[in-house]
């Protein structure tokens, strides 16, 4: 589920338990979009999303 979040731009990546090892992969989670257009900025950390606990608590 994170990383859907992730590439749906809803969540940053440091927001959530993801591991992303190596330049490659560090390079295609940065690229990694699941929906037509140009990328766009992901939300800053803790903007919408973060992890406490195993449970995902929203901010508005």
């Amino acid at each position: 589920m994170e990383f859907a979040q992730v590439v749906t731009q809803t969540r940053n990546i440091a927001d959530t338990s993801l591991s992303v090892v190596g330049p490659i992969a560090t390079e295609w989670m940065e690229n990694a979009l699941c929906f037509a257009g140009p990328p766009e900025t992901p939300p800053a950390p803790g903007s919408r999303f973060r992890r406490t606990d195993n449970l995902l608590e929203a901010h508005s």
